[in-house]
């Protein structure tokens, strides 16, 4: 588990591309993003990490990218939400269930508290029961649910808002 590093491009196109081939509760719902537009992404990353605006963990098996996790600060309300950070975590399947995710999420949890961090929000689709339930285990508590806020395989399911006070 470490911070990614811009020499990460490769592994980083190869995890992003296997999980959006998957159409699983993230964003991405089978788009193939381009060396290029993973280039940006990854040059933002580190810029917002060494501005302190980001915490991301990357954990390799190998040299396979299998895990990504961050937290990045709000900064789209300026001054007013910069005690808050966002978090997001994805895994490939095959190393779901073993306890990385926990270990992933108490990690930046404990980073984002050094940092300053004073309050952590996520989302999750309202299906994804067993994210949900680990967000729980880490301390996040569930806020609300907006009914159909996501389409997912041709279905509108809840957009489920969880928060941690990180002080």
């Amino acid at each position: 588990m470490r911070s990614p590093q811009i020499g990460d491009l490769q592994a980083l196109l190869t995890m992003v591309n296997i999980i959006s081939a998957e159409d699983t509760y993230i964003t991405l719902s089978g788009e193939v993003l381009t060396l290029e537009e993973e280039e940006r992404y990854l040059s933002q990353i580190i810029f917002e990490i060494e501005n302190g605006n980001r915490i991301q963990l990357f954990t390799f098996d190998g040299t396979q990218l299998v895990a990504n996790a961050d937290i990045h600060r709000v900064t789209r309300f300026r001054k007013r939400c910069l005690h808050v950070g966002e978090v997001a975590i994805s895994i490939l399947k095959d190393y779901r269930g073993i306890g990385l995710g926990k270990l992933l999420l108490s990690t930046l949890i404990e980073e984002a508290r050094k940092l300053g961090f004073r309050l952590l929000i996520l989302d999750a689709f309202s299906e994804n029961t067993q994210a949900q339930a680990l967000y729980e285990k880490v301390g996040f508590k569930r806020a609300c649910e907006i009914p159909g806020a996501i389409k997912y395989k041709d279905r509108y399911l809840g957009q489920v808002y969880m928060y941690l006070m990180a002080v």
